[in-house]
Order: structure tokens, then C-alpha cells, then sequence
């Protein structure tokens, strides 16, 4: 995996992300255990940036659920805003190691 520095940070971040945006899947009793094994398999493979938002359904629950026990450093990040057409400020947490 190749990565990228952040800005002016000394943060690392994954040149391919993790997006959260479809997570649910066509079902949603699945949603879950389908949305940890994607994490896993994510981790796995040297990603470590992960972004999700209000507007992609139950993608910020799932995820917190799926990265609850990784000890692998990631970096979240996510957009805030009133809705769609306001002003979007993307945040970005980093967790882990």
C-alpha cells in the first residue's frame, strides 16, 4: 500500500480509502458482520483511511461497531454539516497504535 502525507500533519494516510457510503447492502440483517469483514479485509491490506457521513445511512454505527476491537492505527474521517447543501467541513479522527 502505498500512503500519503497529510497536509502539514505527520499523519500517513492510505491512497486508497475504505468508503462508507454502502455499507447496508441489499441486507440489512447482514449489514453488520458484511460491514466488519470489509473493515478486516481492509485493514488487512495496509488501508487505514476510512470515510463515512451523516448522508450514508447507518454507515457511522456500523462502522464504530466494526472498529470497536482493531488494534490497527486508522484514520477516520467524516463530514458535518445541516444538510446537503450546506457547507461540508470534513473532519479527520486517527485512532489506534
Amino acid at each position: 500500500m502505498n500512503f500519503r502525507q497529510l497536509g502539514r500533519t505527520e499523519l500517513q494516510i492510505s491512497e486508497i480509502s475504505l468508503g462508507g457510503a454502502y455499507l447496508m447492502g441489499l441486507d440489512p440483517l447482514k449489514a453488520e458482520g458484511n460491514t466488519r469483514q470489509l473493515v478486516e479485509t481492509a485493514l488487512a491490506f495496509g488501508i487505514n483511511y476510512i470515510d463515512t457521513a451523516p448522508f450514508y445511512g447507518q454507515s457511522k454505527s456500523l462502522l464504530g461497531h466494526a472498529l470497536s476491537d482493531t488494534s490497527c492505527r486508522f484514520h477516520l474521517a467524516t463530514k458535518v454539516g445541516l444538510d446537503q447543501k450546506t457547507l461540508i467541513i470534513v473532519l479527520i479522527v486517527s485512532y489506534g497504535v
